[in-house]
C-alpha cells in the first residue's frame, strides 16, 4: 500500500512505481485511517476490523492522552523516539482495551 498527501505526486520523483496505484489522504489523518482500514479489510485475513471512525475516535484519545504520559517520565512529547512513541502506544492500549 503506498499513500501520499496528493494524487499523482510521487510521479515528480519515484518512476519506479509506475503502474502502482496509489491513494491520496489529502493530509488527512482520519483519510488516512479510512484508506489504511479498507486496506486491511480487502488484503487480511481479519473477519472484523472496526471502522475508521471508530479507530480514528481511540487515535484522538490516544493523543490527548499522550502529553501526560510523557510528562510522567519526563519526556518531551516533540521529540519521542520511534521506540519511546512505540512504548507509549503498547501501555495505552494496556490500560484502554476495547
Amino acid at each position: 500500500m503506498i499513500l501520499d498527501s496528493e494524487q499523482y505526486r510521487y510521479q515528480i520523483f519515484i518512476s519506479d512505481l509506475a503502474g502502482t496505484d496509489i491513494a491520496s489522504h489529502g493530509n488527512s489523518v482520519e483519510t488516512l485511517i479510512e484508506k489504511i482500514r479498507s486496506f486491511l479489510v480487502v488484503n487480511s485475513r481479519r473477519k472484523s476490523i472496526a471502522s475508521g471512525a471508530f479507530i480514528h475516535g481511540r487515535f484522538r484519545r490516544f493523543l490527548a492522552e499522550l502529553p501526560n504520559l510523557c510528562a510522567v517520565n519526563n519526556w518531551d512529547r516533540g521529540n519521542l523516539s520511534f521506540i519511546e512513541y512505540g512504548i507509549y502506544v503498547t501501555e495505552w492500549f494496556k490500560t484502554n482495551p476495547i
